[in-house]
């Protein structure tokens, strides 16, 4: 896993700047609508079909209650005159009469009884409280018939109009002797349920409407910052990466966006400027060894030069070349480590890495290359990015030393950090340039052993390695003589 430095990091993503308004953009072109138009449709449209849902099942349920009520008036009328025939003998034909007429009576249509009663009994005749002749409606005869009648509801039409009715019979010793039924028109039910149905429908439009508002107002107001953001990406170009989506607001999923874009910006203005910086640097180091190869090119066709004076320019021209390929490594190596890692880090065992340094650095130079080391010592990190860094330090070291000089390797460790050290005893750094020496291009004056000519990139190359992974480096003269280099890096406990 890549490491994540927070004070080391060589960027980090620009503050959110104001917010500015701009107008709304549309987000797809192939259906033309903005996306708060389509967040609002759909809104609006999941509004419409639950109060369709809620008005629907509301109707129902009105109407059901409604007519479970009239069933209950019916069932509550059969008992009241179950209940005031009881006293009498059912049997007696002139009682049963008599008790029926009176408690018609009582119950007239006369006085605001909108029920319709009816008595028929066993020898055809009718009794009722009412003008409406119910006995007569076709559907009706099999409900009044004395020797079939059982208990029951029904529902039939008469004269244009449609009836509820409950249907007892009233039985005698030797069995069925009248059948009573109250029935009510279901008139005043539809009236109401029309009424109740006009009511639900104007309710469900002024809440859609209501609701249309309000989800447009939402919508538009919670994608405005995508309309900012889109605006101002629009404006950034590759000449003014150094700007920022702006976003103010919570930290919600269009703030993780804005965060992600400012973040995405960052990392390409750094890709732009690690390009533009070597561009820079390989066409200023490069424009002196080119004027050398070209003048001592000129030189080898003067005419009258002699054999040794041509070995001698091809030995230079050969030399700038080696220099030139040496300078476009360093340049590009300080490329590639001012890139993002691409490289997973891995535990590293310090001891065992400057073992391996120091049997390397043999072949730089005869000097008397020493290590000293505390055991298990581990940090995080790519093995071959550190060795580099490492090895850069040390092949500084070489070119300001002489043969049968020491260097040292060393490490050691705290609770936290890791710490190695290359030292030596050449000529140390001069006060006015510990500050400097790990410039790009920067070369301490001074003699250096032969063909040691180096592009003056290893240390800026090795630092910016070491700060990748969250460490530092520093220079330093020590008290006995020689430079000393200290490396920190966080150490970890595999």
């Amino acid at each position: 896993m890549s490491a994540t430095c927070d004070a080391s990091s060589t960027h980090t993503t620009a503050p959110r700047a104001s917010k500015r308004s701009a107008e709304p953009v549309t987000v797809s072109g192939r259906r033309g609508m903005s996306a708060s138009a389509r967040v609002s449709l759909a809104v609006v449209g999941v509004l419409i079909v639950g109060v369709a849902v809620v008005s629907v099942l509301a109707y129902l349920s009105m109407r059901g209650a409604m007519a479970a009520n009239a069933d209950d008036a019916l069932l509550r009328e059969v008992q009241a005159y179950s209940a005031a025939i009881k006293p009498v003998n059912v049997d007696d034909d002139r009682s049963l009469r008599e008790a029926s007429r009176a408690y018609l009576q009582g119950r007239s249509a006369a006085e605001g009884m909108a029920m319709v009663l009816v008595v028929r009994f066993a020898d055809g005749r009718v009794l009722s409280n009412s003008p409406v002749n119910l006995e007569n409606a076709p559907a009706n005869d099999s409900l009044l018939d004395v020797e079939t009648a059982r208990r029951r509801f029904a529902t039939f039409m008469f004269e244009g109009t449609e009836y509820r009715s409950a249907t007892a019979p009233v039985q005698g010793t030797g069995g069925p002797v009248a059948v009573f039924q109250a029935a009510t028109p279901t008139t005043a039910l539809g009236t109401i349920s029309r009424d109740f149905a006009v009511a639900l429908m104007l309710t469900s439009i002024a809440v859609v409407l209501v609701g249309a508002v309000v989800a447009t107002f939402a919508a538009h107001r919670a994608l405005r910052p995508l309309t900012s953001m889109a605006h101002d990406a629009s404006r950034i170009t590759h000449s003014s990466l150094e700007e920022r989506v702006s976003y103010e607001g919570p930290a919600d999923e269009l703030g993780s966006l804005a965060d992600s874009l400012n973040d995405m910006l960052c990392r390409l203005e750094n890709s732009f400027d690690i390009q533009r910086r070597f561009i820079a640097d390989a066409s200023h180091e490069l424009r002196t060894p080119v004027a050398v190869i070209r003048g001592h090119v000129d030189m080898l066709r003067r005419p009258g030069q002699s054999d040794a004076d041509r070995a001698e320019e091809i030995r230079v021209i050969d030399d700038e070349i080696a220099r030139m390929q040496r300078l476009l490594d360093d340049l590009l190596a300080l490329a590639r480590v001012q890139a993002p890692p691409m490289r997973d880090f891995q535990p590293l065992l310090v001891p065992t890495m400057l073992e391996e340094i120091t049997a390397r650095a043999a072949s730089l130079g005869t000097r008397d290359f020493r290590r000293r080391c505390e055991l298990d010592l581990w940090v995080q990190g790519d093995p071959d990015a550190l060795e580099q860094a490492l090895q850069n330090i040390v092949r500084n070291a070489v070119e300001h030393t002489s043969e049968g000089d020491t260097i040292e390797l060393a490490c050691s460790g705290d609770d936290d950090l890791v710490v190695i050290e290359i030292s030596d005893d050449g000529p140390g750094i001069p006060e006015q340039d510990l500050s400097r020496v790990f410039d790009r291009f920067f070369r301490a004056p001074g003699p250096r052993p032969s063909g040691s000519g180096g592009s003056g990139l290893g240390l800026a190359i090795a630092r910016q390695i070491i700060q990748s992974h969250c460490g530092t480096v520093s220079a330093a003269n020590r008290v006995t003589g020689g430079a000393v280099f200290r490396v920190e890096l966080p150490r970890i406990y595999p």
